[in-house]
């Protein structure tokens, strides 16, 4: 799981997470796989530098990809956001 990784590789893997939104063409061909993977690697993060960049993910994300499978855990992403 990602987030028992050291602090600086999950860094490295959010900045990958960013670099790749740049092929927005091949992740949509990914789908759902996509969506559901930076889902994973996200949960139970805590390194405020890997939020920030995961953070900065989500909205394009949201924008760029169907979640429409995964509203219930985008409703408790955003409950979470509150209580952060």
């Amino acid at each position: 799981m990602v987030n028992t990784l050291m602090v600086s590789i999950n860094q490295i893997i959010f900045n990958d997470f960013t670099k790749y939104l740049f092929f927005l063409l091949v992740l949509k061909q990914m789908g759902q796989d996509f969506v559901t993977g930076f889902i994973h690697a996200m949960d139970g993060e805590k390194d405020p530098r890997n939020l920030l960049l995961a953070f900065s993910l989500v909205k394009l994300i949201i924008r760029e990809f169907d979640i429409s499978q995964h509203v219930e855990v985008c409703n408790l992403f955003n409950f979470l956001m509150l209580k952060f």
